[in-house]
């Protein structure tokens, strides 16, 4: 399949200091994300759409013309799978509000800080990178299924210490939560759940064998805040408690 080496992004921003920071900042971040295009109104931006391949869409949400809210529109419309970020000040901060629900991917609230575009580029990237390595055609079925799953099974193993949201990984990946609790029955007999749940029992162990870490400790390295409720699932699964395992070991 063919691969992207770098992301096109389009800036509609009418104010010509905040379009050069905006672009500065994307440039000095080094994400894969190049701004190539800049329009001063939603007009503008609506055009070079039609025209030219866009991957990511940064809009202010009040412009002349026609309004990033209006353009949002377009491209759901239109473009659906293309990420669209939207500039917010604080007194129209509701509309940003609007723009999520609608279906923005995200919002930076100004001022613009390189820490804020750099969180927005990752959330981008990762939809973006999902969708150009898993997609090869309009059905997910075939080769594309073992693709997303080995997407699925790579970014669990990646990140299972953190909050999980299933909801966003299947829609990070393009398809339903039931879709992927199926691809999970069909190729690893089991719920999404329950193979995220034994990724950090199995490096729980490791910790629990291999370091002096607190039972504390272990459960918030693989992704349990609540020691109490790391136990119990530690239980579940190896029908003994952290301290018995580590006794044991």
């Amino acid at each position: 399949m063919h691969e992207i080496a770098s992301f096109n992004a389009l800036i509609a921003e009418d104010e010509p200091l905040l379009l050069r920071a905006l672009e500065r900042h994307i440039i000095s971040l080094d994400m894969g994300f190049i701004p190539a295009f800049k329009a001063q109104n939603g007009r503008e931006a609506r055009s070079i759409l039609q025209s030219e391949d866009i991957h990511l869409v940064i809009s202010d949400i009040i412009m002349p013309v026609m309004t990033g809210l209006e353009l949002l529109e377009y491209v759901n419309s239109h473009l659906p799978n293309i990420p669209f970020v939207i500039l917010s000040g604080h007194a129209d901060f509701v509309y940003a509000q609007d723009a999520l629900r609608n279906g923005a991917l995200d919002y930076i609230l100004k001022p613009i800080t390189e820490e804020k575009i750099e969180a927005v580029l990752q959330k981008a990237k990762l939809k973006l990178s999902a969708r150009y390595r898993l997609i090869e055609d309009e059905s997910l079925a075939g080769q594309s299924a073992v693709k997303s799953m080995e997407y699925a099974r790579t970014y669990l193993k990646e990140h299972f210490q953190e909050q999980i949201d299933f909801a966003k990984l299947s829609k990070t990946l393009g398809f339903s939560s039931a879709y992927l609790t199926k691809l999970f029955n069909k190729y690893e007999k089991c719920a999404p759940v329950k193979y995220l749940t034994e990724l950090r029992i199995q490096e729980a162990k490791q910790l629990l064998y291999n370091t002096d870490l607190s039972i504390a400790q272990v459960g918030a390295k693989v992704g349990y805040d609540n020691q109490f409720y790391f136990s119990r699932v530690f239980r579940k699964a190896m029908n003994c408690t952290p301290s018995e395992y580590r006794g044991r070991t």
